[in-house]
């Protein structure tokens, strides 16, 4: 297990993703747009972290699956290259050494997409608020030049 969790330090280097809660948390999830992650997956809550899996979970953003899959395949071959430079680094003997699979062998791939009943929301939102600060505005406006000129106002 701490094998596993040296590897994911040192390929994380000083990583920009903040560990969440739940290892389930997607990128996309967390607003990232084109990026990678390695980690080691939690089995514990929120919190208390259980990293009892030796195992390292990689999630890979991109704008299309052709640039998705090109990453994900350097980084499980940059996984192996460091487990093994670590290993030869360390004396390890062939018997004992410790070694990588992908599991799943052909990983999957989704595209993900937003709401449209959230977009429309937000538009319409969006909408009702410029509205009533422009009709605000306009209003006040109004008022100001009935002023300049004298003219009553009428409330």
């Amino acid at each position: 297990m701490y094998f596993v969790a040296a590897v994911e330090r040192e390929l994380n280097g000083h990583s920009i993703y903040q560990r969440t809660a739940s290892s389930s948390t997607t990128l996309y999830g967390r607003g990232v747009r084109s990026g990678y992650e390695i980690s080691v997956p939690s089995t514990g809550g929120q919190w208390q972290g259980s990293f009892n899996q030796p195992r390292l979970s990689v999630q890979v953003v991109d704008v299309s699956q052709e640039r998705a899959e090109a990453r994900l395949e350097q980084i499980v071959a940059l996984i192996a290259t460091t487990a093994q430079k670590r290993q030869d680094e360390s004396g390890v003997s062939a018997v004992n050494r410790i070694v990588t699979v992908t599991a799943p062998e052909k990983p999957g791939f989704a595209y993900i997409t937003g709401s449209h009943r959230r977009e429309q929301a937000a538009l319409l939102l969006l909408g009702s608020i410029v509205s009533a600060a422009a009709a605000s505005w306009s209003a006040t406006s109004c008022e100001r030049r009935r002023r300049v000129r004298g003219e009553p106002v009428i409330a």
